[in-house]
């Protein structure tokens, strides 16, 4: 079996690159539902 180890290296480093990628959008998502729940806050809270 032969591998070739830069190959590999590059695909690993874009796997990672990926993979950030998605972290960062999943946590831009949560930074802004967190942020649209302080602004708009909870109305039935309010209602009672």
């Amino acid at each position: 079996m032969n591998v070739d180890m830069h190959a590999l290296m590059q695909t690993l480093q874009l796997m990672g690159q990926g993979m950030l990628g998605i972290f960062v959008v999943i946590v831009l998502i949560y930074l802004v539902v967190l942020v649209l729940t302080k602004v708009t806050g909870n109305k039935e809270k309010e209602e009672k």
